[in-house]
């Protein structure tokens, strides 16, 4: 017999028989013994930290971090879907079978610390425990971690689960049952796992889609969790998870965008006509019908009469001096090799051609005009381009963390980033034989704070200035505006998809902010980005080319 599915019956059958257990009086005594003295450690921990960590237990979360191990193992792929799709009938039936309360139907709300809101009802098996050790077993028998560290992974893996007990949602005998639970099925499955079929991964690539879309949904919406902070920053667990898939795919990435670059120089003036002209055209005609049918013409020019010049100025201002400090961080980069006004053209143009063209199309012109006043390799400078984008990334994670967590847990959050981004830059600039000592790094990482910190508070400064609306959506409102570039087509300058991402920020924290302000603040927002980029393109025009 295999001896995975032999386990995973072994623990399966574990599971059952603390299901009974869960019934008799000595242990209905322990378990509420040992609720309490768990329980009560939660209230020394800040209670966004605590939250902001349990979900990392929640299904639809876990869901977008699978997206990671399904990119580079088949195995786990069939065993996630397999085992998910059969663990939410399982889950969900013995909640519904058993129903056993949890502490909150019980015990006096005096007695034991709790996240609001509170939970009563379907206490077993966890939900959170189930996931997380269903989504650690796929990864242990799709042999994707290594002997050395599995211990260490049980101890992390059940330390989340175990946040359940101190937010107050569930027993400590909830936490095992759901965990042996979770941990059997992809044991029990993983002969079924090894075999080929084309239908069968057909219609697992199709309920995989369907998971994924459903998670992200969910998340983004700001429907994933029972706890309000959660819903708020579900953002954040899908940037931590895609962020790490484009860090741990950077080599592939980059072979490809260097044969991209040498195609994109023979080919660009054949495109499709219907992704150069037609796509963008109708994504702002779309973005046009849409204020004439949900705005108005007279609050935009209300709103544009009243503004003030000389925030406006200061915004402007601002964001000159994010990008002169980005303009820094390649020169100190590059500084054998380039010069401070030669930089300064090249990060004018660069940006202006980020902010106007679709599909990250501006991002060829970094290599190129590097190449060009010179003469730098393209994959040295897209090795330099990548590395910047990650530190951009974390900035906005390590900014993050400072406006939602509180001054101590965004510090304890933040150092293990900064560790794991500098052993991951180190690594990067090793491979390609770029000699940069401990302080050079760090002044990178400093100069890209710096940057992004300058440019999201004068956004957010003006925005708050043209609606009324709390910081916290505010800065997320400029965060997806900010990330809308990304994506693959855009309308003209961005037109409607920059506009989108504001509008989707403010209405993920305020539902009270009607939208057509919403729509007339994030024209002007994102017609203040595009001034000062044609504005600094314009006078990069009169920068002598090195």
């Amino acid at each position: 017999m295999n001896p995975q599915p032999k386990t995973g019956f072994i623990v399966f059958a574990l599971a059952l028989v603390l299901i009974g257990l869960n019934y008799l009086g000595p242990i209905i005594v322990l378990n509420n013994f040992i609720f309490i003295g768990l329980n009560s450690a939660g209230a020394f921990i800040n209670q966004s930290a605590l939250t902001f960590l349990t979900e990392f237990g929640n299904a639809a979360v876990l869901m977008i971090a699978s997206v990671i191990p399904i990119y580079y193992s088949r195995k786990f792929f069939r065993l996630i879907i397999s085992s998910t799709l059969i663990g939410i009938l399982l889950s969900r039936g013995l909640k519904i079978l058993l129903d056993i309360p949890r502490p909150g139907a019980i015990l006096p709300r005096e007695e034991f610390f709790v996240v609001e809101p509170l939970l009563t009802s379907q206490s077993v098996p966890s939900g959170h425990a189930f996931s997380l050790f269903l989504f650690f077993s796929c990864l242990f028998v799709s042999s994707m971690i290594k002997k050395n560290y599995f211990v260490l992974l049980i101890f992390v893996f059940s330390l989340i689960a175990f946040t359940r007990v101190l937010v107050g949602a569930h027993w400590p005998m909830d936490i095992l049952i759901g965990a042996s639970l979770g941990f059997s099925l992809p044991l029990l499955l993983a002969s079924f796992a090894d075999r080929s079929s084309k239908i069968l991964d057909t219609l697992y690539s199709v309920f995989f889609i369907i998971l994924l879309s459903i998670a992200l949904y969910a998340i983004l919406i700001g429907n994933f969790s029972t706890y309000d902070f959660a819903n708020e920053i579900g953002w954040l667990y899908i940037l931590i998870f895609l962020g790490s898939l484009l860090f741990l795919n950077l080599l592939k990435i980059e072979n490809i965008f260097s044969i991209a670059l040498d195609y994109f120089t023979k080919i660009k003036a054949s495109q499709s006509n219907f992704f150069k002209i037609f796509m963008p055209l109708l994504i702002s005609s779309t973005f046009i019908y849409l204020i004439y049918q949900y705005g108005s013409l007279s609050s935009f020019l209300f709103m544009t009469e009243n503004l003030d010049f000389l925030l406006v100025s200061v915004a402007l201002g601002l964001l000159v001096l994010s990008l002169l400090i980005r303009a820094a961080r390649i020169r100190r980069f590059f500084k054998k090799e380039t010069k401070s006004l030669g930089v300064m053209r090249i990060t004018f143009l660069h940006n202006f051609l980020n902010n106007f063209l679709p599909m990250r199309i501006g991002e060829f012109s970094f290599p190129l005009l590097l190449r060009e006043s010179y003469g730098i390799d393209n994959k040295i400078s897209l090795r330099a381009l990548f590395i910047f984008r990650i530190t951009d990334l974390l900035s906005i994670i390590f900014l993050s963390l400072f406006v939602f967590l509180s001054f101590y847990y965004s510090l304890m959050f933040n150092f293990f980033i900064l560790v794991a981004w500098y052993l991951g830059v180190s690594y990067l600039l090793q491979e390609r034989d770029i000699k940069k000592n401990l302080f050079e790094k760090i002044e990178i990482l400093i100069l890209s704070l710096l940057a992004w910190f300058i440019k999201i508070f004068a956004l957010s400064y003006l925005l708050l200035s043209l609606i009324s609306a709390s910081l916290e959506s505010s800065f997320v409102a400029v965060i997806f505006g900010e990330l809308t570039s990304i994506l693959p087509i855009h309308g003209f300058a961005g037109t409607g998809t920059y506009e989108g991402g504001i509008i989707f920020g403010l209405n993920s924290f305020d539902k009270n902010i009607n939208i057509d302000s919403m729509i007339s603040a994030s024209l002007l927002v994102h017609f203040t980005v595009l001034l000062y980029s044609l504005i600094l393109a314009i006078v990069s025009t009169f920068i002598k080319k090195t």
